[in-house]
């Protein structure tokens, strides 16, 4: 059979007898995997031939000038879908239409595509336009006016198959679009390590140069996991391909196993995605080497930390820290602790909208100190997400991590002993113990035990009813409440080893770790005004 001859003579056909249908093909956001826009593609379902795909029939339709008529039949098919599901009240996403070169020979199509959005009750921003790049067969003022024209329409237009001819990067320069898409077939002609390498270089460099101009990044022929993935640690901010789904019906694309992402929230997600992240990596004697700022993206919401995004040096600085992106994560969600102090006065000023907020704590015997920038609200959720760097070492900031050592070491000195008991199993896990005057509980006994011990040797008659209430680990989580900053305190006369009774205080308070949850116990000497002393005895263990 003569194709050529088919397509053209029964085109008309194709389009009364809807032979011709729309299939949408989703688009992912990279950081959340949610649907945030589509691509909608024609599909030639022929009756006595079968299904031909869009490569069989569209160069044909361009060489005799049909593709125009198509581009018209498509675009009313998107507008009337679209319209649709906004009236069921169903979640809408940007959907984009493929428009040939040819189109811009003829005015004409452009003012009938921006004519058709002007009849429907949508948001004109739920139509994309994506063109390729035909700087060389349509003249550049024209070109730049009909981009124009359609983004004053509210209408985002997007370069198709950036980097697959020379022009893509004088088309970049030259016209105003609002987002570039890349093809897997980018890695086609890559062959070995030395490739890959420089592919991702290529790419690193291309997606912050995009990022930098505020425009956004997709790319196209997704099929695989480690695809998906590898793309995300670049921080391309969209993907599409068959690893989440084919093209399909409208319908059956509303049913896939996958969340949508609203209007409301595109701005939101816009501006992480167009967050510029250095993700470089160099081969030095052998050795790959990170020569890029360590930057995470961490989403807030619900008194909640999320990291959303994190580059390459900022896993390796984790990973001198003894974290990963996981443990991280549960160290900052703790409920209570001196590094949720920290950040309760670090998220009020980020929600603000404020910059160069410094975070400072110590972790193990390590200091770290990050930088927090605002990136954006979601107007629909109300998070916030931030940019999360580790800015490089200076001396203030070294000065500023000995004199928080020194801190440290004169805030342990405020306590004669400090308790650690799991919740869950009652054993004592850590003893820290700064006098040798009194002892008594020690890791690895069992709580309810070692405390009645330590009440009957060290806690005055008349005490020790109300301190083996104080201290009863049944009845603590309920007297504490859910208030992870809360505390418990209370002053007992305390007998020391060498008979000598002084008025301590003692203080109770719950610690979440990765693991489970704990009670503290701290016991500092008091004088007789009731003031707190510093314990001076030798520090003992």
């Amino acid at each position: 059979m003569d194709k050529e001859k088919y397509f053209v003579d029964n085109f008309e056909r194709a389009l009364t007898d809807t032979w011709i249908q729309v299939y949408y093909q989703p688009i992912v956001r990279t950081i959340t995997k949610r649907i945030c826009g589509a691509e909608a593609l024609a599909q030639w379902i022929d009756p006595y031939n079968g299904v031909y795909p869009p490569s069989d029939f569209l160069p044909i339709l361009e060489k005799h000038h049909l593709v125009e008529r198509l581009d018209l039949y498509i675009c009313r098919i998107i507008l009337d879908d679209l319209q649709r599901a906004f009236d069921m009240g169903v979640t809408c996403v940007p959907t984009s239409i493929n428009l040939s070169y040819i189109d811009f020979e003829d005015s004409d199509v452009v003012e009938g595509i921006i004519g058709m959005i002007r009849e429907y009750n949508i948001p004109k921003r739920l139509l994309t336009i994506e063109i390729t790049d035909f700087s060389t067969k349509c003249q550049d003022k024209q070109k730049v006016e009909f981009i124009r024209d359609f983004r004053a329409n509210g209408c985002n237009v997007w370069l198709d198959d950036f980097g697959r001819n020379g022009a893509s990067l004088e088309g970049l320069k030259k016209y105003p679009y609002s987002a570039i898409k890349f093809d897997m077939r980018f890695f086609d002609d890559v062959y070995g390590a030395d490739g890959e390498d420089r592919a991702r270089i290529i790419l690193s460099y291309t997606l912050n140069m995009a990022k930098c101009m505020k425009v956004g990044t997709l790319i196209k022929g997704v099929d695989t996991e480690e695809q998906y993935a590898f793309f995300k640690r670049l921080g391309c901010e969209m993907a599409q391909g068959s690893y989440f789904s084919d093209p399909v019906p409208l319908s059956e694309m509303y049913h896939l196993d996958m969340e949508m992402e609203s209007l409301e929230e595109e701005p939101y997600y816009r501006a992480i995605g167009q967050i510029e992240i250095e993700n470089t990596l160099i081969k030095s004697g052998g050795f790959r080497m990170v020569t890029s700022e360590a930057m995470a993206v961490v989403e807030y919401m619900d008194h909640a930390y999320n990291f959303l995004y994190m580059n390459e040096a900022s896993r390796m600085y984790l990973k001198n820290l003894g974290l990963t992106k996981d443990s991280a994560e549960k160290l900052f969600n703790q409920r209570s602790g001196m590094l949720q102090e920290n950040l309760h006065a670090f998220i009020r000023q980020l929600s603000h909208g404020a910059r160069g907020v410094r975070l400072f704590f110590l972790l193990g015997d390590k200091i770290v100190d990050l930088k927090g920038d605002f990136i954006a609200r979601n107007a629909k959720t109300g998070a916030i997400a931030f940019a999360l760097t580790n800015p490089p070492a200076t001396d203030d900031s070294r000065s500023r991590a000995a004199d928080f050592h020194k801190a440290m070491e004169g805030v342990y000195l405020m306590f004669d002993r400090l308790d650690l008991v799991s919740l869950p199993s009652g054993i004592i896990e850590n003893t820290y113990l700064n006098t040798y005057k009194y002892g008594g509980i020690h890791p690895g006994m069992d709580f309810r035990e070692a405390v009645m011990e330590f009440a009957d040797q060290y806690i005055v008659k008349r005490d020790r009813e109300k301190f083996l209430e104080f201290i009863n680990i049944d009845t603590f989580e309920e007297r504490i409440g859910e208030d992870g900053y809360k505390f418990l305190t209370e002053n007992f006369h305390t007998i020391m080893d060498d008979g000598q009774v002084i008025n301590k205080n003692y203080v109770l308070s719950r610690i979440h770790t990765d693991d489970n949850d704990m009670m503290l116990i701290a016991i500092i000497r008091i004088d007789e005004a009731g003031t707190s002393k510093g314990s001076t005895d030798k520090k003992e263990g």
